[in-house]
Formats: structure tokens, sequence, C-alpha cells
């Protein structure tokens, strides 16, 4: 069977161009080899009717053990009790999860030779129960590919798809991954189950997947959530030992082994110009045709419009004018002109805030026709020249959450990366769509989905995603009963990356103090705010940060929480000591030129990932005075 799509998640072996909606981040550096068994991201969706999962990275053709564990209705094992035992499974018998996770189906996944033929194994059982189906062989000779069980205990096929052609992601070792590495890996494990065949859960849906031994009783350090570093694989006992069963309690590893996958429910809100009816629009990313809604007449044709990066204003190029657009009403308000393009058929902003780029495709008439790249600030109108993109027709330009830019060109029907310097376009391939006249894209920061309104002419279009990688086009919805050529716009602010890596105590106040990042991962941008509630009142501290690979130190100074960003850089933002006041809260804006460490201030580097946790005091009836830690998180920088 080929890859077919589920609403907007293609299973195919890589989660390029699908709409996943719960993410987490691997932690730690794989101790089963490097780019040999490693667990880079977990990914997840609920959507029509089923559960997605992605999976990216390796699987050794050994018969290494993907365990995937699913809590998806009440009741469940905390603790295995080893039944079924499928596939030798009860080896693991007595290994218990982390408080919260109580599992109802298990999925085994392995691939490798039998001797005869190269295969990918998959099992499905229900714990506690007899009941399990074992699917030999699912891709049919081969262990990578797109494929289906048949049914059994699952009364739908579970649709399989593993590509195992990722060499990047996390490296070999027991220290703290590489995030931004791991989160660059595309390929690996992706499944499709029947919401029917799990219990019919009517809201989210935990899973806890990990790497396992051949025969089920030697855990590697692969665990998603991820375990806190330094952390080398976990065996049999929990420390690395061998004992021929499972016999550890992950409720003693700092963090969540397990992540949370919610449904796809509401869709990023896209607005937009109709230029063929002369109207303006909104809709939204997952149900662009059934929620699209005209909003007013739109008469001068704009084909440049895009959000501010903080998402609050749509702004527009109509020839030389540069004008605000009323998201409630369609109406436009000239702000002034541009100076520099006079044909813009592009127009994005960067994830900085101030820097906007402009395309122009210039008549052939006095010089050649061409495609040319301008930069500046929409604001001012002022623009400048940044270089030729090519003798290529392109009708839109976008730029994605890490300042990559890309433009469509309607001769070629490719899609181009574009050179921010330097404005030369490098073919990525083609759309696989006949487009003609005016085209809209832009992406979906928060998923850094690239959308597209392709328009094929006479009314007939489609709304597709298109593929970074290759270019390619993923049709999600026929625009053709809307008889439109559109223009769009997606309207989400920037957000920064981040993850947790462990979680806080309880403090006096009853509660977990909870620290959030706010801002922008782009350096030169230098807008990182930390805010933390849930703080006793009139409580004094400060936030913690480490550059490097971090480790954990148990209720420090007889703290009541442990100090889990531990590292020989600790650095203390003393100087920024905070009164929680009467609303138990605290925020601090970050100066990234002026991060405090024991040498003294430094600035962060793009590339890095930096952590931050906050220190506070605390007094408790019993045990008198005594300081607490939040939870801590991890924040990518670009």
């Amino acid at each position: 069977m080929s890859a077919s799509a589920f609403g907007q998640v293609a299973v195919n072996g890589t989660i390029a161009g699908d709409a996943y909606c719960s993410t987490t981040i691997q932690t730690v550096e794989t101790q089963f080899g490097d780019n040999g068994s490693e667990l880079n991201a977990g990914y997840g969706s609920i959507q029509n009717g089923r559960l997605y999962l992605a999976l990216t990275g390796n699987l050794e053709n050994n018969f290494n053990k993907l365990e995937i564990f699913i809590d998806s209705v009440a009741g469940g094992e905390n603790l295995l009790t080893g039944v079924p035992g499928n596939d030798g499974s009860g080896v693991m018998a007595g290994m218990r999860f982390d408080a919260g996770f109580e599992a109802d189906f298990h999925i085994i996944v392995r691939r490798g030779n039998d001797g005869l033929s190269d295969r990918l194994d998959v099992d499905f059982a229900q714990l506690g129960t007899p009941n399990f189906s074992f699917y030999g062989n699912v891709f049919g000779g081969t262990n990578t590919g797109v494929g289906v069980t048949g049914t059994g205990l699952n009364t739908s096929p579970i649709q399989v798809a593993y590509d195992n052609s990722n060499a990047l992601g996390v490296l070999g070792g027991c220290n703290a991954a590489d995030p931004v590495a791991a989160m660059a890996v595309t390929t690996g494990l992706e499944l499709s189950i029947a919401l029917a065949d799990l219990g019919l859960p009517a809201g989210p849906v935990r899973v806890c997947a990990f790497v396992n031994g051949s025969n089920h009783n030697f855990a590697s350090n692969q665990f998603l959530g991820g375990l806190v570093a330094p952390q080398c694989n976990l065996g049999g006992d929990g420390a690395g030992g061998f004992t021929g069963t499972l016999g550890f309690d992950l409720g003693a590893f700092a963090g969540d082994q397990f992540f949370t996958v919610s449904p796809c429910t509401v869709g990023t809100p896209i607005f937009g110009a109709d230029v063929r009816l002369q109207r303006f629009f909104t809709s939204d990313t997952r149900g662009f045709v059934t929620n699209f809604r005209s909003l007013g007449a739109f008469p001068v044709a704009s084909f440049a419009l895009d959000f501010s990066a903080d998402a609050t204003t749509l702004w527009a190029v109509q020839g030389t004018n540069r004008a605000t657009i009323d998201l409630t009403t369609g109406a436009v308000t000239v702000q002034g002109t541009v100076t520099g393009p006079a044909n813009a058929a592009g127009l994005t902003a960067a994830v900085d805030g101030t820097t906007w780029y402009i395309l122009e495709n210039q008549p052939a008439a006095p010089g050649p026709a061409q495609a040319v790249l301008w930069v500046g600030d929409i604001t001012t109108g002022t623009f400048t020249q940044v270089g030729v993109v090519g003798p290529q027709l392109f009708i839109d330009i976008s730029i994605d959450a890490t300042n990559r830019l890309f433009g469509m060109d309607i001769t070629t029907d490719s899609l181009y990366s574009i050179n921010t310097s330097t404005g030369a376009a490098t073919l990525v391939g083609p759309t696989g769509f006949a487009t003609n006249f005016a085209q809209g894209m832009d992406f979906d920061w928060t998923t850094n989905i690239l959308y597209a309104t392709l328009y094929t002419g006479g009314g007939t279009g489609t709304f597709a995603s298109l593929d970074l990688t290759t270019g390619a086009g993923t049709a999600l919805a026929s625009t053709t009963s809307l008889n439109a050529e559109m223009e769009m716009a997606v309207r989400v602010p920037v957000t920064i990356p981040n993850f947790n890596v462990c979680i806080g105590t309880t403090n006096s106040a009853g509660l977990a103090a909870r620290l959030q990042v706010a801002g922008r991962g782009l350096v030169a941008s230098n807008n990182v705010q930390l805010t933390v509630h849930n703080l006793p009142l009139n409580s004094m501290g400060y936030f913690l940060n480490s550059p490097d690979a971090p480790f954990t130190v148990l209720t420090p100074g007889g703290a009541q929480g442990d100090l889990c960003i531990a590292s020989f850089s600790q650095g203390r933002h003393a100087a920024n000591a905070l009164n929680s006041g009467v609303s138990g809260a605290v925020q601090l804006q970050l100066d990234l030129t002026q991060i405090p460490q024991p040498s003294g201030p430094v600035s962060v580097l793009a590339g890095s990932a930096w952590s931050w946790q906050y220190w506070y005091r605390d007094v408790l009836p019993v045990i008198g005075a005594t300081s607490n830690f939040s939870n801590a998180r991890r924040v990518l920088f670009f």
C-alpha cells in the first residue's frame, strides 16, 4: 500500500510537511550507537479518528526493540505485569512508569534479517490481558518502506512507515544531546492507529517510547520524554547492569519519561486577499475550505502581504503604497510608500521583528526581465536592493522560523531557497502543480510548515503544504469550490524553541513554581523573557543558568527541590534578585549580551542551547526557613 494522508499527516517515514500537534525532544546522547539506535524526537497528532506518532531517528538492523507504551483510557498498568508477554516481553514485568502514566497498550517494532530476508515486525498488545496480534514482515521483504498491518486485536489496519536514512541528530554517548541537531532530524518511524482500537480516548493520549535490547531486557538511554543528562544506558536495573529482566522505576529519574499527544482541533488562522473575486477572507490551516469566510470587499489587488512578527498587524504592498489591513472588515489604510521596489510580488517579515523582504518582478524594459530581492522596514517604507534572484517569475516569498527564505516560481512551477545576503536562488524542486497567475504562501512558525494557495487557472486551485527538501506540494484541500485566486498570510507570532528539563517541587503555596519562556530564539533580536508563577508570596529569589550539558544535584543545601541544571559553568542572576510580591510571580527580561557566568558576563551565541531555573526562599510549617526550585527549561538559539 502506498503512503496516504489522513488529514494533514502523511505516514511515509518523514515528518516533512506533516502537521503534528505535539512534540518532545531528546535530551541525552545515545549509548546504543550513533545512528544505530537513537530517538531524536517524538511527534504526535490526534485527528480524523486516529492517533499519529512519529519517532525520528534510527532503529538498528539487529532486532533491537522499539517499545511504545500508550496510556489512552482510565486504568492500565503503572507497574508492568508482563502480561500478555508476547515476543518474550514478559521479562519487563516489574518495570514501573512515572506517576500519572498507566499503560493500556504496547506496540513493539523491530527490524533485522532472519537469514532469508530483511524484515520489519510489529506487535500490538493490550496489557493485562492475553490479547495481542503479531504482524511479521510488514514491508514484504525489506526493513524500510511503507505498509499496513493486518487486523486482529486492532480492528483497523495500523499504518506503518520507516525511513532509516538519518545520519544526523544526537551523537553517541551519555552526555546532553544537542537539541538543535535532534530537531533537525525528519525521518524515522511513523504509525497511524485508529482511536477505536485504543479504547476511544476522548482527550489527550500519553506515550512512553524507548529503545530496548533484542530480548526486551536491557534498556538504552533513549527514552521519550527524555532522561536528564548525563545518563547512560539503564540496562535492567536502572544503573546499566544486566539482570535478565527490567526492574527499574522511571519515577526515580528526573522528569517525565512520557509525552502527551493532544487532539488537533484548531488550525492556525490565515488571512488573505482573493484577487479574482476581490474579497478579503479568513480561514485556518486545518480546515481551509470548510472554514473559509469572506470578511468584506477588497477592490485593490494586493500581491504582497504578511503579518508583522508579533502577528498584530497585517501589512500589504499595493504598487508602491504600503498599507495595513483591518482584520475584521478588510479595510485598507495606506501608511505611505515604499522606496525601491515598484512591482512587489511577495512580502515577508523575518523573525527578528524588524527586517522585511520584498520580492519584485522587474519587467523586460528597459533592462532584462528579472526577479529582485529587497530588504528594509515596512513601517518606514525604506528598502534597499539585495540582489537579483533570477530570471524566473517569482510570485511569492516567505521566511521560516530559523530565518531561511523561500520563493515560488511559476515559470518552472518550483520552490527555491533564496540567500538573504545576495538574493541568489537555489532550486529546491518542483511543486508538482501547474500554477498560473497569483499565488500565496506563508510559514506557520509554530510547526515550520510552509502552506500555499496554489492557483492553476479558471478558478481552480489547491491548498497545499510544500516540502522544504524536495519542493513537492502535498494537496490538503481543493479550493476550486471557492473560485478564488488567493494571496495569504498565516497569523502566528514568532515563538522561541524551548522545552522542559525537569519539574518543580511543591512549595508552601501548595504548588510547584512554573517557569515559562517567551520571546524570540534569534540571538540578534535580544528578546527573551523569563516568567515564574506559583511562587510563595513575598518570596525572594533569582535565576540560575547553564550554557553546557547540565546535571542534577538533589536538594542542594537542604532545599526542597532539585537543581537540575547544575554545571561547572553555573551562572547566577543574583544582581537581578526578585521578589514575588502579592502576585506570587516574577519576571526577568534577559540581556543576551550580558548573561552572568563565573568568569563574568558573556553573550549568547547562535546555535547554542542554554538552560534556566529559578531558586527562591520559602518557609514551611514544620521545617521553617528553606529554599526551593522551579522547573527548568532549555532554550535553543539561532
